[in-house]
């Protein structure tokens, strides 16, 4: 039995080989990007230590860090609407 091109190209999926590799390199960079992100929340402590005790300096680059990441994915999205 013979499929004709028409019903081929509606059961042709969209899960190729390289739709995979792209995903997966969309999902490590995220990884990455939002990860760097948690790194003074995680090592508060330790960080503060180093920087003479105080927690408000590793507390003020945090925050710093999440507010550029919010005001960047605003400014992203604008230029990615284009």
């Amino acid at each position: 039995m013979t499929t004709s091109p028409a019903l081929r190209a509606a059961t042709a999926s969209i899960e190729t080989r390289y739709s995979w590799a792209v995903a997966t390199a969309a999902f490590a960079t995220l990884s990455f990007s939002f990860g760097g992100l948690w790194v003074a929340a995680v090592g508060l402590k330790l960080i503060a230590a180093d920087a003479g005790g105080q927690r408000s300096v590793p507390a003020l680059a945090s925050a710093l860090a999440w507010l550029g990441s919010g005001l960047g994915g605003i400014g992203m999205g604008q230029l990615a609407h284009r």
